[in-house]
């Protein structure tokens, strides 16, 4: 799992990702830029993508709203969100 601490190195990582076949991008809320996570599964595809946050500074639903707004469709927010965390860690 590979998770970058900044705006400058998601889009790098991301980007060098491509071709890596068993890594998971994992944003981190605190750092993310607004559509990180729409970018990141256009770039990897939905199952590659898994969020994530120990962003305990601030209110779980200040984190959580980076899925809900984000430019992803349900089933994509669903996947990304909940079942591709449940799959890695099962």
């Amino acid at each position: 799992m590979i998770s970058p601490q900044d705006e400058y190195l998601t889009r790098v990582t991301v980007q060098a990702m491509k071709e890596a076949v068993n890594s998971v991008f994992l944003p981190v809320a605190a750092f993310a830029e607004r559509d990180v996570i729409a970018s990141a599964v256009h770039i990897l595809g939905e199952r590659r993508v898994a969020w994530g946050s120990n962003w305990g500074r601030f209110h779980p639903a200040t984190a959580l709203g980076m899925i809900r707004d984000s430019a992803l469709g349900a089933a994509q927010r669903e996947r990304v969100g909940v079942r591709n965390a449940r799959e890695i860690l099962a």
